[in-house]
């Protein structure tokens, strides 16, 4: 069967052809594109986990380089944190003012991320109030309130763990059960 060509010799594509391209693309969109999304969702995340991990590591470092109590505060009920400090520790001891300024402000996690189970554990000695703790102290000496603040995407899960002797904060992917304990026992 000879097919048509136009005057300078060019094939044209039948109906057919450009059907079945289309197809083709559709269903190859169809496979990519949930995975894109699935990507971008994780990273958002691991990115919102490596911000608060960041503001605890920092208001550890503001307590101890500032030699006043510093506060990480956290309101599940709008999927947000900031960072608070004692102003004045020797007139209003309980009074404490949220930074306004880089890490201390309020930040708000991802669309579609949410904190899961946020456990705190207020150090031995430690003045806790009645009602249900949201927030961890860092104290001066770099101590700091156990705690393990998760965030998920309903899939994946990252924790923050912060240690209660040295204040240190680490990311770990998944979730775990323990409160994070560094103290070393030196009778055994």
């Amino acid at each position: 069967m000879k097919t048509q060509t136009s005057a300078t010799g060019n094939r044209g594509f039948t109906l057919v052809e450009i059907i079945v391209v289309v197809v083709i693309i559709s269903v190859l969109a169809t496979m990519i594109v949930p995975g894109m999304y699935a990507g971008r969702s994780s990273a958002q995340l691991r990115g919102s986990a490596r911000q608060l991990l960041v503001a605890a590591q920092y208001a550890r470092d503001f307590a101890t380089t500032r030699r006043c109590k510093c506060r990480l505060m956290i309101d599940v009920d709008k999927q947000q944190y900031a960072l608070a400090f004692q102003q004045d520790p020797q007139h209003n001891p309980s009074e404490f003012v949220r930074l306004n300024t880089g890490l201390g402000r309020a930040q708000g996690l991802a669309e579609g991320l949410r904190f899961g189970r946020v456990r705190i554990e207020p150090r031995e000695g430690h003045d806790q109030p009645p009602q249900k703790i949201d927030y961890i102290t860092f104290e001066p000496s770099g101590q700091a309130d156990a705690a393990v603040l998760e965030i998920s995407n309903g899939e994946q899960t990252y924790s923050v763990l912060i240690a209660p002797y040295t204040g240190y904060a680490k990311l770990i992917e998944g979730t775990t059960d323990d409160l994070p304990n560094d103290r070393l026992d030196l009778d055994i």
